[in-house]
């Protein structure tokens, strides 16, 4: 809910290993300041913007149990157009 300093992206399978060529060793999974997530699917199939899709982002938080998080996943799923 508060902004981080982390920047996160989001990647299609496969695209990790790309990355870790040059040096495997410079990539860990809790370095540096951007977190790089690879998703079951190609994220830009869905997107239409630099932005996660809506429909992605609800599916990311569905099981949190912070009540300020499912409100805003009801408002979210309440405005894509089926």
């Amino acid at each position: 809910m508060n902004p981080t300093a982390i920047e996160s992206y989001a990647v299609k399978p496969g695209y990790i290993q790309l990355l870790k060529v040059g040096n495997p060793d410079k990539i860990g999974q809790m370095e540096g300041d951007i977190c790089i997530e690879e998703w079951k699917y190609d994220p830009a199939k869905l997107s239409y913007t630099k932005f996660i899709d809506r429909l992605s982002l609800y599916l990311c938080f569905r099981d949190n149990k912070d009540e300020r998080i499912e409100n805003a996943l009801e408002q979210l799923i309440d405005k894509i157009e089926w």
